[in-house]
């Protein structure tokens, strides 16, 4: 028997699409505990089994009591057990005694297999098991999705998970449970719209950890406007990855308490500090810092379409370096969450993002539904259900045409009582305030008994 036999087929399999070493792939995929880990259809399967058993349970503790009663009534019926040897209440308690052992069994094992999330704990376990693999071969974990397809993983750790899902059987891609207009995808066709800079093509890795900075010096043709800065990992296939992201209102920058705008085509210079990450830049990457006055919708539009212009000052990005050290490191243990009942999928979540452009209107839209599915909690019985759409339009070269809306609709029941709310809000803008409408409704047993309408106007803080 070779070294190689002790490998399983699943894990070669897996070992061969990424090009690994198979042995340290099988001695992860067994440090991570990948077979011992319950999918959803099992974890669905037996909590329906542990409900039939309880209720079992129950029936014989009736039982135990009808006995009892027969017991102390029936002089007759006792004489006639006891001359053929049965005792059937000291019985029917061990067998009910021997059934309940079982049931707490599998109901701690159930509990600890689903603490914390009631989302596919094997997709979790298996995703967790590629990280592992990526890091111990040197390898990028990171995470992204196809501009035109947010089901479609845009980096080698996606593609790399999700075909471990299908090697291990799992047979499910992973799917957040809701996309926000903030889940970043590719950013290449954000990089066209924006001004880049790229670093040379790296020759060691380059580990960040912490808040990039950025001084620039620039003029403006508006008094207002934003100025966003993004730092990207642009792999050698050209995919551009999001690492971190940093947004300056220019009126702002001097601080908020008292805005000042922009002085008309005089250069200002901008400190930008941009969110914490930690991220590695591996060897044959480039480090692109991506420049731009609007990214829709995660930031609001300013009044003005400013054109912003660099000035021959020298810019700098300052990186966070994270560099090895003497000091023992710090040991993170993964967050404990309290244990979960037992649960029925009874609808799966699904989620939808897309993004349309209107050539003949001049206008593009940002689509998200996302159904987050039908459960019951079997230890209160309680049913939860919600569904989810929003919608983000604008108009090309006009930030006042900015539009969001919101649709939120959640229910709740258990037994013979039911409750649902339905909430409908709406944010658009004009040069000096921001409006926003809201609705909800609130229903019992399908039958409306709440209803309010709110309508506000803020002042614009330019």
């Amino acid at each position: 028997m070779t070294e190689d036999a002790f490998v399983g087929t699943r894990v070669r399999e897996f070992a061969e699409h990424i090009n690994c070493d198979p042995e340290l792939a099988q001695k992860l995929y067994f440090k991570h505990k990948v077979s011992l880990t319950l999918d959803n259809e099992q974890k669905t399967s037996i909590g329906q089994e542990l409900e039939v058993l309880q209720n079992v349970s129950k029936s014989l503790d009736k039982a135990a009591k009808a006995l009892s009663k027969i017991r102390a009534e029936n002089d007759q019926l006792q004489t006639t057990l006891k001359i053929q040897g049965l005792d059937l209440k000291k019985q029917v308690g061990e067998l009910n005694d021997t059934l309940k052992e079982h049931v707490d069994f599998f109901t701690d094992s159930f509990v600890d297999e689903t603490s914390g999330t009631s989302s596919d704990h094997k997709a979790n376990t298996v995703a967790d098991f590629v990280a592992a693999v990526f890091l111990a071969t040197n390898r990028s974990v990171g995470f992204g999705t196809q501009p035109n397809d947010s089901s479609e993983p845009s980096t080698p750790f996606g593609r790399a998970v999700r075909a471990a899902l299908t090697i291990f059987k799992v047979y499910r891609k992973p799917n957040a449970p809701h996309l926000t207009p903030e889940i970043a995808g590719c950013q290449r066709s954000i990089d066209a719209q924006s001004t880049c800079f790229d670093s040379q093509v790296l020759d060691q890795s380059i580990e960040v950890f912490g808040r990039p900075e950025l001084s620039v010096s620039l003029h403006s043709n508006a008094a207002t406007g934003n100025f966003i800065a993004r730092l990207c990992d642009v792999s050698p296939d050209g995919s551009s990855e999001l690492v971190s992201i940093g947004v300056l209102n220019l009126s702002h920058r001097n601080g908020s308490k008292h805005p000042i705008p922009m002085p008309i085509y005089e250069a200002q210079k901008l400190h930008l500090k941009l969110d914490y990450t930690g991220h590695r830049f591996l060897i044959g990457h480039k480090i692109r810092i991506a420049l731009s006055t609007a990214y829709w919708p995660f930031i609001w539009p300013s009044v003005d379409n400013p054109i912003l212009t660099l000035s021959k000052q020298p810019a700098y990005l300052s990186l966070p370096l994270h560099v090895d050290s003497a000091e023992k490191p710090v040991q993170v243990s993964r967050p404990i969450a309290p244990p979960v009942s037992a649960l029925t999928i009874k609808r799966p979540p699904n989620s939808k993002r897309t993004v349309k452009r209107d050539w003949h209107k001049n206008k593009t839209s940002l689509t998200i539904e996302d159904d987050l599915g039908e459960t019951l909690y079997h230890k209160n019985n309680l049913l939860t259900s919600a569904i989810k759409y929003e919608s983000y339009e604008i108009s090309h070269n006009n930030p006042l045409s900015s539009k969001a809306k919101l649709i939120w609709n959640f229910e709740y029941g258990r037994d013979k009582w039911a409750v649902r709310t339905i909430t409908e809000t709406q944010m658009t803008s004009d040069k000096n305030y921001y409006f926003l409408t809201a609705k909800v409704r609130a229903y019992e047993q399908h039958k409306k008994v709440f209803e309010k309408t709110f309508d506000h106007k803020v002042l614009r803080n330019n």
